[in-house]
């Protein structure tokens, strides 16, 4: 990452918030309502969570970094590790492609007869993503990233994040 003035970046702390939703499949275990079963495979809302990433730019286009995701509603934590690559700038315009993986949990909002109940997802995952930077200032940016996370392990499903916020440059 170059900076105005010809600076380069070396480091970015990105603090986002955001919304997801999955592909449940029908052998998802509920948590509140212990036992139960789920009819069928369907789509399920994970509302509200947090993702913190840091990242060390390791070249001017790619970066080595680790990231939190909190879901703030019915807690589950998800974090790993993940590799970005620029792949265009236009003036304060950016783009990167992103891979990553880790472990943890996406808990996902299910009916059950006339009741809601969550699953947990995961133990594992996979994730593919895009990122678009707006440059502010020289440090500060306004980011926006889906992210799609393959899930497996005791309870797999197909999952897509959207997330949004700030990152500062370093």
């Amino acid at each position: 990452m170059v900076g105005v003035g010809g600076a380069r970046k070396y480091f970015g702390l990105s603090l986002n918030i955001g919304t997801g939703a999955g592909w449940v499949k029908d052998f998802a275990k509920p948590v509140t309502q212990k036992g139960a079963r789920l009819k069928e495979a369907g789509f399920a809302l994970a509302p509200f969570h947090t993702l913190v990433s840091a990242d060390f730019w390791v070249s001017p286009s790619f970066s080595v970094g680790g990231f939190a995701r909190i879901q703030i509603i019915e807690f589950a934590f998800l974090g790993g590790g993940r590799l970005q690559y620029r792949t265009s700038r236009s003036g304060p315009h950016e783009f990167r492609v992103r891979l990553g993986g880790g472990v943890g949990h996406v808990r996902h909002l299910v009916k059950l007869g006339n009741r809601l109940d969550t699953t947990l997802e995961g133990i594992g995952h996979v994730s593919l993503g895009v990122t678009y930077r707006y440059k502010f200032s020289d440090v500060i940016g306004f980011v926006l990233s889906p992210d799609y996370l393959h899930m497996f392990g005791e309870s797999p499903s197909y999952h897509l994040d959207v997330n949004f916020g700030l990152e500062f440059m370093f």
